[in-house]
């Protein structure tokens, strides 16, 4: 995001400005301080619904300041589920193995994310001319994460349901 930001606002707004001096740094509390597993897993989820409305405003918006509004709305989603995700590791991990757990999910998310998220939009915008698709793709796979850490909390309850009832 902060690789493609910068070049998204500056197609938008028309300018050939290098840096267009936009610095993003908003923190969401989003639950970090959740006691219960599927409360975390709520909170996650639902945090994760403004980056994929701001996606979504981003990619159909035709005023530069929506665009850019929708990307705020994004970048301040995202950092703020931060708090929430890191919790989770902990939550299946406990004792030495909590740190390579976490060190694990960072390794995969920021890695492999930072590496496929520019190819996928930049083959998508070479594609289509547009960061249009490139956004829609980025709001698809915030839906899918949401999809899968919503099962993964329902399995988890009815493993938790299922050993205290044996």
């Amino acid at each position: 995001m902060a690789i493609t930001f910068p070049t998204a606002a500056q197609t938008f707004s028309g300018t050939n400005a290098p840096n267009t001096g936009t610095n993003f740094s908003f923190t969401v509390g989003a639950g970090a301080q959740a006691r219960q597993f599927l409360e975390l897993i709520n909170k996650l989820a639902a945090s994760a619904d403004a980056p994929t409305l701001g996606f979504i405003v981003a990619a159909t918006a035709d005023n530069h300041f929506l665009v850019i509004a929708g990307l705020t709305v994004t970048v301040a989603g995202l950092l703020g589920t931060y708090g929430p995700y890191y919790s989770l590791a902990s939550s299946f991990f406990a004792g030495p193995a909590a740190p390579g757990a976490i060190a694990l999910i960072n390794l995969m998310c920021t890695g492999l994310g930072g590496f496929l998220g520019p190819n996928i939009i930049g083959l998508l915008r070479q594609g289509t001319g547009g960061y249009t698709a490139g956004m829609f793709a980025l709001a698809g796979g915030l839906v899918v994460s949401v999809v899968i850490l919503l099962l993964l909390g329902r399995v988890m309850a009815a493993r938790t349901a299922a050993t205290a009832g044996a």
